[in-house]
């Protein structure tokens, strides 16, 4: 009798711990946020039965909706309108269409993946904090703030101010900084990490151009791109201001990729001339693509070019003076701004860093 109730009590004791196991593992999965969707709902303590467990599975599965197919056949803005769950069998986009998404987004297929119009990546990052100014080349409260390095590694900086004189040049001031490019061994190592895209133009007043944004699309099968991707980063959008780091596309397939008749556009926006109260702009750091395949991706048109540092002469004669703000960086360092010299003579802009293509077999 001693032997039996020793052996209710150990079997209770283990259904006990296994419901704790399940409780808390249904605890820690509300904190996830899954691929896909559940229809059903669970609460802690629920009985996990076969069921139950293959709709989790299902809907953690990175292939997601596999028996579901998507053709764009009218322009659709992701950014306005997401999906309930970017995951899909096959994807079509149709000639003459547009597929809108926000940076950042990830696109799943069980099948395969087909560009004949444009996938456009909205801009990236821009601003980050509201921080000072320099004035006369010292710190200074004000109403600027630093760029965003999105995944670059390091932001690029506002130009010098002096407010100071009223009508000559009290210094020269120096330009700002170009962002740091990201070294290729890490974009082929560590490209899983990328979130955002280029980083940001410097700029005045709470602006900057806008880095491109990433975009990465994953399939079992085939991508074949005969339009166009575009994560271009943006240009600087008023007087003194860098333009924004290339973004960052990201194609992998269980596969092949296909880019022999489309065109994939990272390229770094251009900085902005000068004014009579700024210098010139320096240009944005060309962009990454990087294609993970099978086999050895089929190349088309890959632009990575550098953005082109401003190149204005409008001489300097504003009460409040700033130099030139530099280009963000992505796969290529962002371009210098251009200085003012104690005469108000603005130099150019520098331009960005040309990115880079890396093709991977896996």
């Amino acid at each position: 009798m001693h032997n039996y109730i020793e052996s209710v009590a150990r079997r209770n004791k283990m259904y006990f711990r296994s419901n704790i196991i399940i409780m808390t593992a249904l605890s820690l999965m509300s904190n996830l946020v899954f691929a896909g969707s559940i229809t059903d709902t669970y609460t802690t303590g629920d009985t996990l039965t076969t069921t139950t467990l293959n709709n989790i599975k299902s809907a953690v599965n990175d292939t997601g909706n596999s028996n579901t197919d998507l053709t764009i056949s009218a322009n659709t803005n992701w950014s306005s309108t997401p999906p309930t769950n970017p995951n899909f069998n096959n994807i079509l986009i149709e000639t003459g269409q547009t597929l809108t998404v926000p940076a950042g987004t990830t696109i799943r297929c069980a099948g395969g993946f087909v560009n004949n119009g444009t996938l456009l990546v909205t801009g990236g990052v821009q601003i980050g904090s509201v921080t000072g100014i320099s004035t006369g080349n010292s710190p200074t409260s004000g109403d600027h703030a630093y760029a965003h390095p999105g995944d670059s590694y390091g932001p690029a900086s506002l130009g010098h101010v002096d407010n100071t004189a009223v009508n000559v040049l009290a210094v020269s001031l120096t330009g700002g900084n170009g962002g740091k490019l990201i070294p290729q061994v890490v974009a082929m190592t560590s490209h899983d990490r990328f979130k955002f895209g280029g980083g940001s133009g410097a700029g005045y007043d709470n602006q900057g151009g806008h880095g491109g944004g990433l975009v990465r699309v994953q399939c079992a099968g085939a991508i074949v791109n005969t339009g166009t991707i575009d994560a271009q980063g943006f240009n600087g959008a008023n007087a003194s201001i860098g333009g924004g780091g290339g973004g960052i596309v990201i194609l992998q397939s269980g596969s092949t990729i296909d880019n022999s008749s489309g065109t994939i556009d990272v390229s770094g926006g251009d900085g902005r001339i000068s004014s009579s109260f700024g210098g010139n702009g320096g240009g944005g750091g060309g962009g990454i693509i990087i294609l993970i395949s099978s086999g050895v991706a089929t190349l088309g048109t890959e632009n990575i070019s550098e953005g082109l540092g401003a190149t204005g002469a409008t001489v300097v004669s504003s009460t409040t003076r700033r130099s030139g703000g530099g280009g963000g960086a992505s796969g290529g360092a962002g371009g210098n701004g251009g200085s003012v010299g104690s005469t108000g003579t603005p130099s150019n802009g520098l331009n960005g860093g040309e990115g880079y293509v890396i093709n991977i077999t896996q």
